[in-house]
């Protein structure tokens, strides 16, 4: 039976973050969509290195969240990637 583990990656304003393995793609949106609802706000995402990183969005931030999916084995418990990458695109009012 093969496992994997979905890493999630944000590139804000084309500086791309690896994020924590308890980001998750869907929740990350519906936290850009509500700080641009709001007017702006900040987002915090935690990254893989452990550091909590606070994003300020407003309608011209420029977001985009990837998601790879990467297949664990006994002998590598980081995962290994599958080569899949599925990009979240921001909408055309953020950009």
């Amino acid at each position: 039976m093969t496992h994997t583990l979905e890493r999630v990656s944000v590139s804000v304003a084309g500086v791309p973050y690896t994020l924590a393995p308890t980001e998750h793609a869907e929740q990350i949106k519906t936290a850009v969509m509500d700080a641009v609802r709001a007017g702006g706000g900040f987002v915090e995402l935690d990254l893989d290195n452990g550091i909590q990183l606070s994003v300020l969005i407003t309608a011209t931030s420029q977001v985009t969240v990837g998601v790879e999916t990467a297949d664990l084995d006994s002998d590598n418990a980081d995962g290994e990637s599958t080569g899949h990458w599925y990009p979240y695109t921001d909408p055309p009012f953020l950009r």
